[in-house]
């Protein structure tokens, strides 16, 4: 199958090691006998890798790694019970057009119809989270800016003629917090 090589093989078979020196094989034979070699503890290779990475496991770099995690798993947490909680109809009802602050008057306030309408639906789809990075407020303090855009759907519907009022619009929370030196 492999002609060309063939020829080399035959060749490199005619070859034999040449013999060690007396002298290298007797202080082989010494060091062997004179130390004997400690046999190291199995580490996995997952380890390994993290540690040439990261540092040993008590180092500062783990201790960052895991305070990192947590926050991202409280920060994840938190988005999602205001997404949750958001998208709620009851909770949604009660909030004006830009989501932040309550309103004082129903949402059904509208100007008196003929028939009554009820708030069938309200949904709120998140449609990203943006992170603008660090920004100068008006004092100048320097802030972290992320902003999260939602679209808000609100359908009211009469239940006497089937009719159905559906009204989207989109909302966008600006979250500010400021970065201090330490």
């Amino acid at each position: 199958m492999n002609d060309s090589f063939d020829a080399f093989e035959v060749q490199l078979q005619r070859l034999k090691p040449a013999r060690p020196s007396a002298d290298l094989t007797q202080r082989i034979e010494r060091s062997l006998a004179a130390a004997a070699a400690p046999i190291p503890a199995r580490v996995p290779a997952w380890r390994l890798f993290l540690e040439r990475w990261l540092g040993p496991a008590n180092s500062p770099a783990w201790t960052l790694a895991a305070a990192a995690v947590m926050i991202s798993l409280i920060a994840a947490a938190l988005v999602l019970a205001k997404v949750r909680s958001s998208s709620d109809p009851a909770s949604l009802s009660a909030q004006n057009r830009r989501g932040n602050e309550v309103n004082s008057a129903p949402v059904d306030s509208a100007p008196a119809a003929p028939t009554p309408s009820r708030l069938a639906r309200a949904a709120t789809v998140p449609e990203g989270v943006f992170d603008d990075g660090l920004v100068r407020d008006a004092s100048g303090a320097i802030t972290q800016q992320i902003r999260y855009q939602y679209t808000d759907t609100l359908a009211w519907r009469d239940d006497q003629t089937g009719a159905e009022v559906v009204v989207s619009f989109p909302r966008i929370e600006v979250y500010n917090s400021t970065v201090r030196a330490f």
